[in-house]
């Protein structure tokens, strides 16, 4: 059988699987022989102001990372890149700052969404990498060739990025078990290999990029996984965790991933994040989460 598939005839894949628990495995492989076109791209991203900085409020959560010393340069904005069933992120500050870059093949519909909010791929000034996933990384060789930004990712993960593969997957879940097949097969599909320009150990500081905020390492999705923490309150944690079932359904309600190399080390670092007081969290698949969901979810609860 042949999984070599389109990059949007993976996506699709992954939607009939979710929706159709039971049946996913046989739908997925049969839709490998299906004429299904590429899932639609949002036409327009998700653009969410945020309020002004302000460390005042958060300064004794967030001094163990030097945010105290962040003086307020000009009001940051989060904006979702919602590529298929993938969220990508604009940070948006003096300069734009790119999280993740979707599957391989995904470059023109980010070109595309980034016309849309008015803001030049010349303009970013660095691009983050959550994990090394093929749906969070795959297209990161095209947009360095374009946006001619560094690429910062974990020095856990780093391995995959130079090799062009997908970090392995473990199923923590029905359905993760379900997709996990087929997923793996997907995974071995082709992306470009690249050298990263920054190797991230337990945290970096962006300032110097034009942002204010913090890249912090918060493992247990895959031993690389980091997070980002912007002294204004919001965190973008990638697949640290889910909105709703498989970030389709519910996407508001947080979920563990269907999948975690180390659910010991995914609850560390849920427990990390929350000892900085956020007040949203952005995550790779469905969201935003607010911290109350997020505290009942995983530690209330």
């Amino acid at each position: 059988m042949n999984f070599n598939l389109s990059s949007g005839l993976k996506k699709a894949t992954v939607l009939l699987g979710i929706c159709l628990l039971p049946l996913a495995i046989m739908i997925i492989g049969c839709a490998a022989f299906s004429s299904m076109g590429r899932l639609a791209d949002y036409d327009h991203p998700l653009v969410i102001e945020t309020a002004k900085l302000s460390c005042a409020s958060s300064t004794q959560d967030l001094n163990g990372l030097g945010m105290e010393k962040l003086a307020t340069k000009k009001n940051t904005s989060v904006i979702q890149l919602q590529i298929g069933l993938v969220n990508l992120y604009i940070i948006k500050g003096e300069k734009s700052i790119l999280v993740d870059s979707g599957w391989p093949g995904d470059t023109q519909a980010i070109l595309d969404q980034l016309k849309a909010i008015n803001i030049n791929p010349k303009e970013i000034s660095l691009i983050i990498l959550t994990h090394s996933h093929m749906e969070h990384f795959g297209s990161t060789a095209d947009m360095r060739d374009l946006t001619g930004a560094p690429i910062a990712i974990h020095l856990e993960d780093a391995d995959c990025l130079k090799n062009g593969v997908n970090s392995s997957i473990k199923p923590r879940s029905i359905l993760g078990h379900l997709l996990s097949p087929v997923l793996s097969r997907i995974g071995k599909s082709s992306m470009r290999a690249v050298e990263p320009d920054i190797l991230i150990d337990e945290k970096m500081d962006l300032d110097p990029f034009g942002v204010q905020g913090y890249v912090i390492h918060t493992p247990g999705h895959t031993p690389g996984s980091i997070s980002i923490i912007l002294p204004n309150g919001d965190a973008i944690v990638g697949d640290l965790m889910i909105g709703g079932i498989g970030g389709v359904f519910n996407q508001r309600s947080p979920n563990h991933h269907m999948f975690a190399n180390d659910p010991d080390a995914v609850d560390k670092s849920i427990q990390k994040i929350m000892g900085f007081s956020p007040k949203r969290f952005f995550v790779g698949h469905g969201g935003p989460l607010s911290p109350e969901d997020v505290f009942s979810t995983f530690i209330g609860g």
